[in-house]
């Protein structure tokens, strides 16, 4: 399996998310205390997640439960991130903005920025719009188990309120990031792009987090700053062909 998962220092004790493990990982950080798991497709496909992936098109689902430990100080958002500025020639963000165009009409709300010293780089989406599943279960009542199969199909509320009593499912999936090959695929009238060659080697940062300060309803933060962040989850994604500095140019010298 060339690709790792592991929890950010900065959140907490570093601990190992290993893909396709049977169990749920548990994690903790000042914001949340809950129990992961991260599903992959492979090639062949992973015997005990095979039911999920077969027929479908799907590359990936997380699914995540648990407390919160501190509540949201506004609003949530979910995506990816890295460190400080993302730096790109001329071919890389071409590829980059149709990767944020077809983003945008996947999902709208989508914030993104190529990063400064005071905002790291990001592509993110309102939490409530790009959660497949999202699941509150009072405080008492047996919460859904995380598995093979996705969460129940339940009324996503309009209007979720956080407390800290309640146990907090949700999940996301997705056919177009290949993490495992380090590509995005599956794109309307597109080749498969090479994570490479629009993330550089880099990790990228599978992340959820709530914005410090005041928002109008409807309205977009300008920035999302890192000193207003508040992170709910932070995996960092890793993988070995980021290592192979022959990978990119291999594929490049194929399309020549």
């Amino acid at each position: 399996m060339p690709l790792h998962i592991r929890t950010c220092k900065e959140q907490g004790p570093l601990m190992a998310v290993v893909p396709n493990a049977k169990q749920p990982v548990p994690f903790e950080n000042d914001v949340f205390a809950g129990e992961v798991l991260f599903k992959v497709r492979t090639d062949p496909l992973d015997s005990h997640y095979a039911p999920y992936f077969e027929g479908r098109r799907r590359c990936f689902e997380v699914q995540i439960q648990g407390r919160m430990k501190a509540l949201p100080q506004g609003d949530m958002y979910m995506g990816i991130e890295g460190d400080g500025k993302l730096s790109l020639g001329f071919f890389s963000k071409g590829m980059a903005n149709v990767l944020l165009a077809f983003g945008k009409k996947l999902t709208p709300g989508l914030h993104s920025s190529y990063g400064s010293e005071t905002e790291c780089s990001h592509i993110v989406f309102p939490l409530f719009k790009s959660a497949d599943r999202l699941i509150r279960t009072p405080a008492g009542e047996q919460p859904p188990p995380l598995g093979v199969d996705m969460l129940p199909d339940v009324p996503k509320p309009d209007d979720l309120q956080f407390d800290l009593d309640s146990t907090f499912s949700f999940s996301f999936h997705s056919m177009y990031a290949d993490f495992v090959n380090w590509k995005a695929i599956n794109l309307p009238m597109l080749a498969d792009i090479n994570l490479l060659t629009v993330w550089g080697q880099r990790p990228m940062r599978l992340v959820c987090y709530s914005l410090k300060g005041h928002q109008e309803p409807g309205t977009h933060r300008a920035q999302h700053l890192n000193t207003d962040k508040a992170y709910m989850f932070n995996f960092e994604l890793s993988n070995d062909l980021c290592l192979d500095g022959d990978a990119l140019s291999s594929e490049k010298a194929d399309k020549l």
